[in-house]
């Protein structure tokens, strides 16, 4: 794998490499708050509606930055706009708790979808091109990480050993 980084790395120019890392750096922060949101909602019902919701607000955000970054026509700037208020309200709708823990969401959901929206419009800053980029990395690496974490987790041999433990229990008040 370190070998095929090595290829990959040395055959693109330097600023795209530069370009690639930087947009994986907002995929991160994006992530965050995202996480920062499931992780204050209420119910797995919450959660669920407010993983589409910001992901949809995520995406929707990218969009609204391509379109008002290149002058694109009223045309298609006022249905995104909507959308993206749209997917903001229904993560605003969703329920939050405020839990006892080391991080506090700050204003509810309002920071977290403000770093969002932010994230998203200098995602779209980069370029189409970078984006194209940066998913030419990401699908590969992502199927690489499920492939080899499938078969060579710690969790496995975990998962296998509490298996056989349950089976034989079970075994036992059978006989």
């Amino acid at each position: 794998m370190a070998a095929m980084v090595m290829v990959l790395a040395s055959s693109l120019e330097l600023s795209v490499l530069l370009g690639v890392t930087s947009l994986s750096c907002l995929v991160v922060f994006v992530g965050v708050a995202i996480g920062l949101l499931l992780y204050h909602c209420a119910t797995e019902e919450d959660r669920s509606r407010c993983w589409k919701a910001a992901c949809s607000f995520y995406l929707i955000g990218v969009a609204h930055g391509f379109v008002m970054l290149n002058g694109n026509a009223f045309q298609l700037w006022l249905p995104l706009t909507l959308a993206l208020l749209v997917a903001a309200l229904a993560v605003a709708r969703t329920n939050y708790l405020q839990k006892e823990a080391a991080f506090v969401l700050p204003g509810t959901y309002i920071v977290p979808l403000l770093a969002i929206l932010a994230n998203s419009y200098m995602t779209a800053a980069m370029g189409a091109t970078l984006c194209l980029h940066f998913l030419a990395w990401l699908v590969p690496g992502v199927l690489i990480y499920l492939l080899y974490g499938q078969y060579n987790s710690l969790l496995n041999s975990a998962q296998d050993a509490e298996r056989m433990s349950l089976v034989s229990e079970h075994a036992d008040k059978r006989t």
